[in-house]
């Protein structure tokens, strides 16, 4: 969670933590889903992360280990015509330069 404030003195919106960039949903054939962002952050805060989605219940997000996040990006998902998969395709542009689309596959465990 991460909450948007006002400094008035200089008139910039902050936050007091990590700060969401993009994100998708991703399901899986046995009917789980997925949150996976991106956020921006100090050291471990900052990157690509998972999380299992499940109303009522309150998972740790898992950080991708990724060398060179994505900080905007789009998967194969059904909205888009794919069949729910373990396999996550992402395709964006990576945090450092956003005038190169790159391809990452992610393989998830059962």
């Amino acid at each position: 969670e991460s909450v948007e404030r006002t400094d008035f003195v200089v008139d910039e919106v902050a936050f007091d933590g990590p700060v969401p960039t993009w994100g998708v949903f991703h399901a899986t054939p046995d009917g789980r889903l997925f949150l996976i962002w991106n956020q921006t952050g100090d050291g471990d805060e900052s990157g690509m992360f998972i999380q299992r989605v499940v109303p009522g219940e309150d998972r740790a997000p898992v950080r991708i280990p990724i060398e060179r996040p994505l900080n905007q990006f789009f998967n194969a998902a059904e909205r888009a015509g794919a069949a729910p998969s373990n396999t996550i395709d992402l395709i964006g542009h990576p945090a450092d330069n956003g005038n190169v689309l790159r391809y990452i596959q992610l393989r998830m465990d059962d």
